[in-house]
This record gives C-alpha cells, structure tokens and sequence, in this order.
C-alpha cells in the first residue's frame, strides 16, 4: 500500500516544513553557541535518512507525476522478452544494472528503493563528515533542497550522477577514490562533465577570488552575448549530447510549470548568486583558511557559472541542477563549522528556514 502521487508530495513538503520549523525554534531563542549532543544528532540523522529513502524509494512508481520511474518500471517487463533494446540507451553502466536487476526477477519496486540508498547515502556520509554533532543539520539542508526530490524520483540517472559526485566530493584528499567517482559519475550521465570539469578546476586551483571573478564575468557575458555563447556550445559539442539535450530539448522530469520560462531567468539566477556570496562572505571571513570549504565552494561556483552562460535557452535550468544540487553544502558548511556569524544559533535558524521556504514556494507554485 503506497500513498498516492499528490498526497504524498503533500506529505513530504508539510512534514519537512514541520522539521524546518522544529529546528527554528530550537535555535532561535539559544544563547551561546548550542551544539547538539552526539547520541541525539546521530539518532535524528539516521531516522531523517531513513526518511529520505523511503519517501524517495517507496511509492506509486506508475503515476503518471513520475515520469522516468513509470517508464524504468514498464520496462521491467518487456527485459523478459527481448522487446526493448535496454544496452541500447544513454548509459551502459546504469542500463546494464538495470537489465540485471530484472533478469534476476527482482522487482520495480525493490530496484526503486536501492536507487533512493544510492542517492540518498552519500548525502548522510558527507552531513557526518561535516557536520559531526551538526549532521542532522547538514542532512536536512540536502532533504530541503528544491531540487532534492525531483532526482530521486524523475531524473534518476540525473540523481545517480549527482551522488557519484557527492562521493568524490567526500574522497576529495583520496586520488583514486576521487578520480574513481568523477568517472562512474559521468559514465551513468555524460551530462556531468561540466561538474567534472568545475570539480577538478576547483581541486588544482582552488582561488576564490578568481572563481568569484570568473562567475560575474560569466554574468556580464551573459547579458551581453548569451546567445552567441549558447550557439557556440550547441556547434562545437562542448558539453555531451545529452547536456546539449537540455539546451534544446523538451523537459520531462521536472515539472514543466516552475521550469518551462524562458528567457534570461532573473528570479533563478538571484537564487543562483545567493549561496555565490554567501560562500564568498564566510571565506574571507574566515580568512581562506578552509581548504576543504575552498573546493566545494569553487565546484558550485563554476559549474553555475556555465548555467549562467546559456541561461536563455529553453530548459536551461536543467544545467543549472548540476550545480543547484551542491547549494546544501555551500550553505551548511559556514553554519556548522566555521565561526562565521556572532549570534550562530539565530543565523542557523533564520537561514534554515527562508532556505527551505524557498522550496516550499515552488512547490505551491507548480
């Protein structure tokens, strides 16, 4: 017995509402710096986790509201028969676990709930990683992403690529480890180049300032000849076929009502350019001390600096989630790890909150 499709997108923005608001009244009235305690925020992680995977892997996989889980689902069936050319499609490595996973007779639904794990797990690793006694913190700024939900239900392959990265992110200090994930990543969606490439600039040249400098002249740019450097990447293949897809190409995994405008997308690109400052703010704040913080905050910039670019194009923001999905990080670090703010626990719980009410007005809004 699942929920259907509408009720639980109901379910799940109003109860992580109901967290972000939790949170907010924990911290807003704190004095000091309050650090939770350890057995409680490693309780409280794992049962958001276990959330997260179950709300992402447990559902109504045939409603017509998840696109690519009905169409993966229908073609459990036609495996058996031979009537789908599955080696056939975009990514070997992802198509070839999948026949797998059927010719084993395993169903839809168990394939749906192992693809929520390998989405959702490395978002718990890297919110232990950073946010130690803060992990819950961490976790909940990934579950309240905009995009978060989307990936793991529509753009599965997307999400998939996504948490490759989210790995080599976590290996940075580790080559092979690091090297290893940035290639499974763009194996599973080519797409994932342009992270790739931001990721490895950020790793061997991890200057700020320059970054910062590379995304407003990547702004100016844009506003000047956007649309000549739109063509040249459609002409010169600069990015994967399945990237230039998304330049293109009709959305169909991501409601079409909050991402079908085109045009130079004002309201996505002050929603871009806050976490830009706001990293940039906690890094001279903190003196660029932070190498860690330094990488992750470069890989954001960069890769949305390329969405900034081509930000005219029709369903450009579909580029925009290559850097969109790491906007937890960029935010959440500076709270749980630096001493960016006099008054931490009022800024954590204000910053949360418009964070996540972001999130919820796109909901109401589609």
């Amino acid at each position: 017995m699942v929920l259907d499709a509408r009720v639980q997108y109901i379910f799940l923005y109003n109860f992580l509402l109901l967290l972000t608001l939790g949170v907010f009244l924990s911290y807003i009235g704190r004095t000091g710096r309050y650090v939770p305690r350890s057995y409680e925020s490693k309780r409280y992680t794992v049962f958001l986790l276990l959330f997260m995977i179950v709300i992402i892997g447990w559902r109504d996989w045939i409603d017509p509201l998840f696109v690519d889980s009905a169409g993966y689902g229908l073609r459990f069936s036609r495996i058996h028969s031979l009537s789908d050319d599955v080696w056939g499609g975009k990514s070997k490595l992802f198509n070839g676990l999948y026949v797998y996973w059927a010719y084993f007779n395993l169903s839809p639904e168990l394939f749906f709930m192992f693809s929520a794990m390998v989405y959702c797990l490395p978002m718990y690793y890297l919110s232990r990683k950073i946010g130690k006694n803060y992990s819950f913190i961490v976790l909940l700024f990934f579950a309240t992403n905009f995009i978060w939900y989307s990936f793991g239900v529509n753009g599965i392959r997307n999400g998939w690529a996504f948490a490759m990265i989210l790995w080599a992110i976590y290996y940075w200090n580790k080559n092979i480890l690091f090297f290893l994930f940035l290639f499974l990543a763009y194996c599973i969606h080519g797409s994932s180049i342009l992270t790739i490439g931001a990721i490895l600039v950020s790793k061997f040249f991890p200057k700020p300032k320059f970054i910062l400098l590379f995304w407003l002249l990547s702004f100016i740019f844009s506003l000047l000849v956007g649309r000549y450097v739109e063509d040249i990447f459609l002409k010169y293949d600069f990015i994967s076929s399945e990237g230039q897809g998304y330049l293109a190409e009709e959305l169909t995994t991501i409601d079409s009502s909050v991402f079908s405008y085109t045009g130079f997308r004002w309201d996505f690109l002050i929603y871009s350019s806050i976490p830009v400052f706001w990293g940039y703010y906690a890094i001279v704040k903190n003196k660029a001390t932070d190498l860690y913080y330094n990488f992750i905050y470069g890989t954001y910039v960069l890769a949305n600096a390329i969405w900034v670019l081509v930000i005219r194009s029709n369903y450009s923001n579909r580029i925009a989630s290559l850097s969109w999905f790491l906007i937890p990080l960029v935010f959440a670090y500076p709270l749980v790890r630096m001493n960016t703010f006099k008054n931490h626990n009022r800024a954590l719980a204000i910053v949360i909150l418009l964070y996540y009410l972001f999130a919820y007005f796109m909901w109401i809004r589609s």
